[in-house]
């Protein structure tokens, strides 16, 4: 597995600090080790290089992941409203709605 916190910081890249972009670091590519190592083998999809596991999984965590880091400091007083654990309920939707909208 190469780099999953750079797929995961991609979406976030423009809306998060420092600490949050460390943090969706640590947290993502263990995500998607759990997704290659233990996931994959159990259900037996076939992904040979590891694409979705790393890649799609690791592009879902980080757009949810921005939102929840996101800060007004980098992204000015438009930027984000409220508590961080407020704003993963829009970003999990959105996500689930684009997962849908793509499974079709």
């Amino acid at each position: 597995m190469r780099w999953p916190g750079l797929v995961a910081i991609t979406p976030a890249a423009g809306t998060v600090g420092l600490l949050g972009a460390f943090a969706i670091g640590i947290i993502t590519p263990v995500v998607c080790f759990f997704m290659v190592a233990v996931i994959k083998p159990k259900y037996k999809y076939d992904d040979a290089l590891d694409a979705f596991g790393v890649h799609g999984i690791g592009g879902i965590v980080g757009s949810v992941l921005s939102g929840v880091f996101a800060t007004q400091f980098i992204t000015g007083n438009e930027g984000p409203q409220g508590a961080p654990l407020r704003r993963l309920a829009p970003a999990l939707g959105a996500d689930s709605c684009n997962a849908l909208y793509g499974g079709l």
